[in-house]
C-alpha cells in the first residue's frame, strides 16, 4: 500500500454511535474486537491481512472492512440499549512518517457507512477467502440505528459483524481515499477496536420507545453520517435512532418456546410471533422461506415449527408487509449432540438394536423413533398394545387430576438423544389426531396436565455405551393416568454414566423434542433415589430450569464428595491388615465413622471403588462398577492395553477436568494430602472405647498412604493438581 501523505493529523479516534442511552437502569460493558480485517473488490481475503482499511489505496482494488464482536459472553435475554463502536489509535504523537496517516482524502468530508454483515463471523474471517460475495455483503445491507436489534440477535448467542465502506470515493482525484490505514505491523499498529454497550438486564420495550427505536420492528436503513477529517481534532460520527415510518404499533417478538435459542437441537425448533402477524408477512431461516410452517393455531398463537435447521447459527427473520419484523439467531446442535457437555468420548457402543429401539442409522447411535399406542382394558389391569388400524373396542376411561376425562390410552416413543437412549409416554388418544397419528405441539390433548415426571437412575458406573431401553420405566401407570407425562433417558442413570454434565444436557434435549412434539411443558419434577438424588442435585443445583421440583431420597449430594468417603474407606479398609498396633471394631468405627460392623464402608469398597480404577472395563453395560466386565481389545491395561478406553469417573468426566500433560489421563478431584485419620478418635475422653493410642495414630498416618492415577495403593498420599480443586470448587 502506498502512503500519501496529508496535511491531516491521524485519524485519533471515531466513535459510532447507534442509539441513545435509555433511562432504565443500565451498566456498560465493553467487547473488543476478536477480529478485523478487509476484503477487496477482487474477493481477496487472506490469514495474513491484519489491517483493516476502507476505501481505495491506489490500486485498482477498493477495500470493505469488517469488526467482529463475541457476544456469547453475555446473558441472554439482557437489552443493548446503546452501542458505541470506538476505533482509534491509543499512540499519541505525529504519525509515522514511514508509513502515512491513518486516514487519506482528497475531499473535506467523507461518508463511512456501517452495515449489518449477514454472513457468519466464521465465513467473514475465513483465512484464504476468495469472496467477492462477501465483500458485497460487508456493504450492501442497508441498517439504521435498528442496527441495535441486528446486534440484539447475538447476545448470549455468538458473534456480530459489522461491515463498513467510504460511500463517495473519488478515484479521478487521483488521491488516495481510506480510513484506518497502515492499521498492520509495522505501521501504526492496531487501533483499538471495541464495542462499548449499554445493557439492562431485563428486555424493555417502553425504554426502547422511548428513544424513538420500536424495538426489533424497527425499519431497517442504510444509516450515514459524514467523517470529517480536521486538522489535529478526533472526529465524531453520531447517530441517533429514529422511528422508522410505517412501524408496527406493537413491538414483533420471536419466541424460541422449545428451549433456550443457543441450545436447541436436532435441527428443528418451535417458534410462536406475537403479537399475531398481519397477512402477508414472510418468515425466513436463513434464506429457506419457512412462512408455511406457521399459522394460527387454534389456541389464537401465530405458532410454527421450523425444521431443517442448519448445525450452527441460524437467523431467523420476521417481515411484516409494511417492512417492519424481528429477527433471532437460533443456534442448533446435532440431536447426538453435544450442546455444551464437550466433546463426545470415543469409542461409543451403541446397543438400540439390542434394546429393541431399532438399528442405528449412523455411527452416532441415531435412530428411527419408536411409537406405540397402549391401553388399559375396561376390564382392568396394566397396558397392552392398542392397534391404531384395528382399534380395541374395549378401552376404559380415566380423569386426570385436572378434571379431564378420557379414554386411558397412552402414546409412548422411544429413540435415541445425545448418543443415548429416551423415551416418554402420555395419555393420547390416536383417534383425536387430525389426521389420525399427527400430533402437534400447539394442540396438547386434555389428557395430558401439561406437567412431566422425569425419573433419574440411581448407582454411579463408567459405561461408553448407549445405555438400556427406559420404554418400562415411562409406562408408569399411576403417573400417566394422574395426566403427567413421564420421560428419561439411559444418560440420566448415573448408574449406566456417571457424569451429571451429560445428564443435564441428555434431560435438556429431551425437554426440547417433547415440547416441540406433544407442545410445551408447565413443570418437570424429577425423583430417584441413591445416585438418582446426585443426578437431580447436581443438575437442578448447575442448570436451573431443567428440573423445577425434587423428590430425592436416599441422598447424597453429588458424585465427588461423595467419592471421597469411598476413597477414604478403601484407604482405611486397606490400612487395617498392616497396623503396628491391631484396632478394635469400636476403634475402627471411631476412625473412619461408620457403624461397628463396618458394613458401610465394606458396602463402599466393594461396590463402588472399581469405579475409580481404570481396568474394570467400560463397554459391559452394568449398572454397578463391581460387575463389570473388561474387554482386554478395548478396555485399558498398564501392561498389555495402554491406550485402551479407561473406565474410571474422572476420564469419563474428562471434559470438566481436562488432561494430565504426563500421559493425557484425566485429571482428578481427590486429594488426601494433610488429612489427619483418626484425629477425632485420638481426642475421644479416657475409658471410652474407641479411643485410639497416640502411637497408632502416628502409624495410621504415616501408612495409609493414597492411590495413583490407575487406583492403585501408594505410600504417597493422593494430590490433585490446583486447577482441579479450582473447579470442583467453582
Amino acid at each position: 500500500m502506498s502512503s500519501c501523505l496529508r496535511a491531516l493529523r491521524l485519524l485519533s479516534g471515531l466513535v459510532l454511535l447507534l442509539a441513545l442511552a435509555s433511562p432504565s437502569p443500565a451498566s456498560a460493558v465493553t467487547i473488543l474486537a476478536s477480529d478485523s480485517g478487509w476484503h477487496s473488490s477482487a474477493g481477496v481475503h487472506t490469514a495474513s491481512n491484519q489491517d483493516y482499511e476502507a476505501g481505495w489505496s491506489g490500486t485498482t482494488d477498493t477495500f470493505h472492512n469488517f469488526f467482529v464482536f463475541d457476544l456469547s459472553s453475555l446473558t441472554l435475554g439482557q437489552t443493548i440499549l446503546s452501542a458505541t463502536l470506538r476505533v482509534y489509535n491509543p499512540q499519541a504523537g505525529e504519525p509515522n512518517a514511514n508509513f502515512g496517516p491513518g486516514f487519506s482524502s482528497p475531499d473535506a468530508t467523507e461518508t463511512y457507512n456501517l452495515h449489518e454483515v449477514l454472513a457468519p463471523a466464521a465465513v467473514v474471517t475465513a483465512p484464504s477467502l476468495v469472496s467477492t460475495a462477501v465483500y458485497t455483503d460487508l456493504g450492501d445491507v442497508a441498517l439504521n440505528a435498528a442496527g441495535l436489534a441486528a446486534a440484539q440477535t447475538w447476545v448470549g448467542i455468538g458473534s456480530f459483524v459489522l461491515g463498513g465502506e467510504i460511500s463517495t470515493l473519488n478515484s479521478a482525484s487521483g488521491i488516495e481515499e481510506f480510513v484506518f490505514g497502515h492499521t498492520d505491523p509495522p505501521g501504526f499498529g492496531p487501533y483499538t477496536r471495541e464495542l462499548v454497550l449499554v445493557l439492562t438486564p431485563e428486555p424493555g420495550t417502553g425504554a426502547l420507545v422511548a428513544t424513538g427505536l420500536v424495538g426489533l420492528a424497527a425499519r431497517r436503513r442504510r444509516f450515514r453520517r459524514e467523517v470529517t477529517g480536521v486538522l489535529g481534532v478526533a472526529v465524531l460520527v453520531g447517530l441517533v435512532a429514529a422511528a422508522a415510518p410505517g412501524a408496527a404499533s406493537a413491538v414483533t417478538e420471536i419466541k424460541v418456546l422449545s428451549n433456550r435459542a443457543d441450545l436447541i437441537s436436532g435441527g428443528d425448533a418451535l417458534l410462536e410471533v406475537v403479537p399475531v402477524p398481519p397477512p402477508g408477512t414472510v418468515v425466513l431461516a436463513g434464506a429457506t422461506n419457512v412462512t408455511g410452517s406457521f399459522a394460527v393455531r387454534a389456541n389464537g398463537r401465530y405458532m410454527g415449527l421450523v425444521t431443517g435447521l442448519a448445525v450452527g447459527n441460524n437467523l431467523l427473520k420476521v417481515t411484516l408487509p409494511d417492512s417492519s419484523g424481528a429477527s433471532i439467531a437460533i443456534a442448533n446442535h446435532p440431536i447426538e449432540g453435544p450442546v455444551f457437555s464437550g466433546p463426545h468420548l470415543q469409542p461409543w457402543d451403541c446397543t438400540s438394536a439390542a434394546q429393541g429401539v431399532g438399528e442405528p442409522i449412523d455411527a452416532n447411535c441415531n435412530v428411527v423413533p419408536v411409537i406405540e399406542y397402549l391401553y388399559v382394558p375396561s376390564s382392568g389391569g396394566g397396558y397392552v398394545a392398542y392397534d391404531v388400524n384395528q382399534p380395541p373396542s374395549d378401552v376404559s376411561t380415566i380423569t386426570n387430576d385436572q378434571g379431564h376425562t378420557v379414554r386411558n390410552i397412552i402414546r409412548r416413543e422411544s429413540g435415541a438423544i445425545n448418543r443415548g437412549l429416551y423415551a416418554f409416554a402420555v395419555l393420547h388418544d390416536p383417534a383425536l389426531d387430525d389426521p389420525p397419528g399427527a400430533i402437534a405441539p400447539w394442540n396438547p390433548q386434555s389428557g395430558w396436565n401439561g406437567k412431566m415426571y422425569y425419573p433419574f437412575g440411581a448407582s454411579c458406573n463408567t459405561n461408553q455405551t448407549q445405555g438400556s431401553s427406559k420404554t418400562d420405566l415411562v409406562t408408569d401407570q399411576t403417573r400417566l393416568e394422574q395426566g403427567f407425562l413421564v420421560a428419561t433417558t439411559s444418560l440420566n442413570e448415573l448408574g449406566h454414566h456417571c457424569n451429571p454434565i451429560l445428564s443435564a444436557e441428555a434431560a435438556l434435549m429431551t425437554k426440547e423434542h417433547i415440547i416441540e412434539t406433544v407442545g410445551p411443558i408447565r413443570f418437570t419434577i424429577s425423583t430417584g433415589g441413591s445416585g438418582g438424588s446426585i443426578g437431580q442435585h447436581q443438575v437442578s443445583n448447575a442448570y436451573p430450569g431443567i428440573t423445577n421440583g425434587l423428590i430425592p431420597s436416599l441422598t447424597f449430594p453429588d458424585v465427588w464428595s461423595t467419592a471421597i468417603e469411598v476413597a477414604d474407606c478403601f484407604l482405611t479398609e486397606t490400612y487395617w491388615p498392616k497396623a503396628a498396633v491391631p484396632f478394635t471394631i469400636l476403634q475402627k468405627s471411631a476412625v473412619d465413622g461408620h457403624g461397628p460392623t463396618q458394613s458401610s464402608c465394606n458396602a463402599w469398597v466393594a461396590l463402588f471403588v472399581p469405579s475409580g480404577i481404570p481396568t474394570h472395563g467400560c463397554f459391559s453395560g452394568s449398572t454397578l462398577p463391581t460387575t463389570s466386565t473388561p474387554d482386554p481389545q478395548r478396555d485399558y491395561n498398564p501392561v498389555t492395553n495402554p491406550d485402551g478406553c479407561r473406565a474410571t469417573v474422572n476420564d469419563i468426566q474428562v471434559n470438566i477436568w481436562g488432561r494430565r500433560p504426563q500421559d493425557d489421563f484425566a485429571k482428578r478431584p481427590i486429594d488426601n494430602a494433610g488429612v489427619q485419620y483418626g484425629l477425632a478418635a485420638l481426642n475421644l475422653p479416657l475409658g471410652n472405647p474407641g479411643k485410639i493410642t497416640f502411637a497408632q495414630f502416628l502409624d495410621m498416618n504415616l501408612k495409609v498412604g493414597g492411590v495413583d492415577i490407575d487406583g492403585v495403593p501408594q505410600t504417597a498420599r493422593t494430590r490433585t493438581d490446583v486447577d482441579v480443586s479450582r473447579i470442583a470448587y467453582r
